[in-house]
């Protein structure tokens, strides 16, 4: 039985498209993995669509070998889609990886766009952003 999950997230709403598809960019480019259109059910069929709602670009990776798909809802939404079978812990921490890189390229766009220049550094598990006009 194919147990494909659908969860929205809490926080992003009127999602812009291009800028979700930079953050798969990014994280595909650091992961050494390829940004995907469709998911892949428990028997290996592939999905493009799911609730209606176009697969926006998917992330293949060791753990999720069916993917995680990101879509943005009827409602404007973004929604992760992807198989959960012996991997909601790592579809959890892909979902917020994906969420997390989207807020931060769209913080850089919007300081770039008043006309700051903006450097992104990373130290661990922390991410600094400065913004000087």
């Amino acid at each position: 039985m194919s147990s494909i999950i659908m969860a929205r997230s809490s926080t992003l709403t009127q999602v812009n498209t291009d800028i979700l598809k930079k953050a798969l960019e990014v994280i595909a480019l650091e992961l050494g993995i390829k940004v995907r259109d469709y998911i892949e059910d428990y028997y290996g069929s592939k999905h493009y669509t799911w609730s209606g709602n176009k697969i926006i670009g998917s992330l293949f990776t060791k753990e999720l070998t069916r993917g995680i798909g990101v879509t943005v809802d009827k409602e404007g939404k973004l929604a992760f889609v992807g198989n959960s079978d012996g991997c909601k812990e790592d579809f959890n921490k892909m979902k917020d990886k994906i969420e997390f890189t989207y807020k931060v390229i769209a913080l850089v766009i919007a300081a770039q766009e008043s006309g700051c220049e903006v450097t992104v550094t990373q130290n661990n598990d922390v991410t600094v952003i400065e913004a000087v006009q």
